[in-house]
């Protein structure tokens, strides 16, 4: 919980009711890599600040897993059209790795933006974060090679690189697992 308000304290300024108020409403959860916090059909209840390890949105389409977003350490795991527009999820939420998740339910989120407007930063943090990766993401895809855009993930996400499986990065990056492990073979013997 302490590196969840220090998080927070490093983005916006936390008064002490505020963060008695933040400790009140938040719940730390570990779970196994492969949980589950999130399927198609269910609306988001709860915003998740990742404290330790790695989640990603997919979702399935003739059997295969197409991985959209991964969210990692010190990030909020949200899908704005189900958490924010309550509607139903077209994705799944699920761990790569062990995960330490602070939640705080929507009823609370919303409750504490109303008694803190200040925190409406956080929104704003939030949909700026994710509108310039998704930026970022269309550009990469549509502009650069399979292996550039390994070498251009792993330069900004190596946290997320080291905890996913090849079959999930492959998907979201646009290749094949071939490749994925092909890249990652390679960038093991360049660092030697």
């Amino acid at each position: 919980m302490q590196f969840f308000l220090e998080f927070l304290q490093s983005h916006f300024r936390l008064n002490s009711n505020l963060q008695e108020f933040v400790s009140e409403v938040s719940h730390s959860r570990h779970y196994k890599s492969g949980a589950t916090i999130l399927s198609p059909g269910e609306i988001q209840e709860n915003i998740y600040f990742i404290q330790e390890g790695v989640i990603r949105a997919y979702s399935v389409m003739d059997e295969y897993e197409w991985t959209n977003w991964f969210f990692s350490k010190g990030e909020f795991a949200v899908l704005p059209d189900s958490f924010i527009f309550d509607n139903k999820s077209i994705e799944y939420l699920e761990t790569c790795c062990p995960t330490v998740l602070i939640s705080i339910s929507k009823k609370d989120y919303y409750r504490l933006l109303e008694k803190h407007a200040e925190l409406k930063m956080i929104v704003d943090y939030l949909t700026q974060n994710i509108i310039r990766q998704g930026k970022d993401r269309i550009y990469n895809l549509s502009h650069m090679s399979a292996s550039e855009r390994y070498k251009e993930f792993v330069s900004h996400h190596k946290y997320v690189t080291d905890r996913v499986q090849g079959q999930q990065l492959a998907s979201y990056l646009g290749t094949n697992a071939e490749s994925i492990s092909r890249f990652r073979k390679k960038n093991a013997k360049e660092k030697l």
